[in-house]
């Protein structure tokens, strides 16, 4: 399968992957929050992602929001990935 991470997470999950309109390093997406646990299932088993090693879970506290942003790593395929889950404040 070729194309970046992003392409292949927006391919498979669609409208709960939203991809940054400026590119990044390492690539990033946002995904929705009732998908967190689907998408990063598939980041670990998909054999062209790998992203089997969780370096960095961390939160952001904004005024408006907060988010989740997890730091994926494939050390047998040398990359990285970030997901970033963005939370209602009053939830």
């Amino acid at each position: 399968m070729s194309g970046s991470l992003t392409e292949r997470l927006k391919t498979q999950f669609g409208d709960a992957i939203t991809i940054p309109e400026k590119p990044t390093v390492p690539e990033t997406v946002y995904v929705a929050s009732d998908s967190i646990s689907k998408v990063s299932s598939f980041c670990k088993s998909n054999e062209a992602m790998l992203l089997g090693a969780l370096s960095c879970l961390s939160g952001v506290d904004y005024k408006d929001r907060i988010e989740v942003v997890y730091h994926l790593l494939s050390y047998k395929l040398k990359h990285e990935l970030v997901l970033k889950v963005r939370l209602d404040r009053d939830n």
